[in-house]
């Protein structure tokens, strides 16, 4: 597996444990009937968002790890 992938496969699971650790802090269980198709879409641009960002600094640590 690349350096690439492994970062972008350790950024995703990231992203999922602090998404799941947070619900699970604030006793927040999703009840898919419950959830509204504005809030769906709110969520996932949200986590995109993180993804990205996450991604990111991955990639600005890359960088300066391969400089050194």
């Amino acid at each position: 597996m690349s350096k690439n992938n492994q970062n972008n496969n350790a950024s995703s699971h990231i992203v999922d444990f602090l998404l799941d650790a947070t619900l699970k802090k604030h006793g927040v269980t999703l009840d898919k009937t419950k959830v509204s198709e504005t809030d769906k879409e709110t969520l996932k641009d949200m986590v995109s968002k993180l993804r990205k960002d996450v991604d990111g600094v991955m990639k600005s640590n890359n960088e300066e790890d391969e400089t050194k």
